[in-house]
């Protein structure tokens, strides 16, 4: 699989040093089988696994689902792909919020396609959501053109090969069809080698291989066939979230620590922290991306 990394990441003295072994697929697969349960929990069992976007609700699900919904607004009705839909939260979520469209979801990881099949079922919305198991920089699908539009959702980040990523979702949306991205990504500006040796062990902690700005994202696009990107910057909405996450956190500190090692929960709460004081010192920004086949 080829790399994508970033003109300005090929000469990082802090490439390479940390979690050399593993390759971002299974960082990714580890920390989310790590810690899915805990995210349930703090997710109130949505299935929703995002920061979530503030427009005046004080609860974190109903932010985390209004970030959704924000997320897909630019596609229209049809067959939706869900690229790294995780458990199935904003899959159902959305199907049972709008009934013109038909979802399918693609994870690279089994646990979580049983988990979001069973979720479906549960809702009764096996005849408009499924989800299949595969690679999102090789999607496994033999023909082009099959939907009309696609939704990454705070996945992409993990994705070792975001060209390859950008390819393959050229290639099976149909022509006019709608993509969207809602991710963390790098601020346009320099950042100095303490913090990026801080940021790469954010990062590599939770499957992150290492992260472009939106307008890396914009030219990889682009050179995707991809027509029309935009990039709009929403962190003012998602990082008022942050204190959202920290609020719930402290709700069900007492269910987690009954689940996992005291130590665990405090590593996974430093960890959100460290993001949070990205984001408030200018290093860390959130986009939403869209763009038409």
């Amino acid at each position: 699989m080829s790399s994508d990394r970033p003109g300005r990441f090929r000469d990082d003295p802090t490439a390479g040093l940390l979690w050399p072994a593993l390759s971002a697929q299974d960082r990714a697969r580890r920390y989310y089988d790590l810690y899915a349960e805990m995210l349930g929990v703090l997710s109130g069992g949505s299935g929703l696994r995002n920061l979530g976007y503030r427009a005046g609700s004080e609860r974190f699900d109903e932010a985390q689902a209004e970030l959704c919904r924000r997320t897909v607004a630019s596609l229209g009705e049809g067959r939706w792909l869900d690229v790294g839909c995780g458990e199935g939260g904003a899959a159902c979520l959305l199907a049972a919020e709008r009934p013109e469209v038909e979802i399918t979801g693609l994870d690279l990881h089994p646990e979580s396609i049983e988990a979001a099949r069973r979720r479906a079922a549960a809702a009764g919305l096996e005849a408009r959501v499924r989800f299949e198991r595969g690679d999102a920089c090789r999607m496994p699908f033999s023909g082009d053109g099959l939907f009309d539009g696609l939704y990454a959702l705070e996945t992409a980040c993990h994705y070792p090969d975001k060209s390859a990523f950008a390819s393959e979702a050229r290639r099976v949306l149909k022509p006019g069809g709608r993509f969207a991205l809602a991710d963390f990504v790098m601020s346009e500006r320099g950042t100095a080698l303490p913090q990026r040796l801080v940021i790469r062990f954010v990062h590599q902690g939770i499957g992150m291989p290492w992260m472009h700005t939106a307008t890396e994202w914009r030219g990889l696009l682009e050179r995707a066939g991809f027509q029309g990107v935009r990039a709009a910057d929403i962190t003012p909405q998602t990082s008022a979230c942050w204190d959202l996450w920290a609020r719930r956190h402290h709700e069900v500190r007492e269910e987690l620590e009954r689940r996992y090692p005291p130590a665990l929960v405090a590593a996974v709460r430093a960890n959100v922290d460290a993001l949070a004081a990205g984001a408030d010192a200018g290093q860390l920004r959130y986009a939403l991306i869209t763009a038409r086949a």
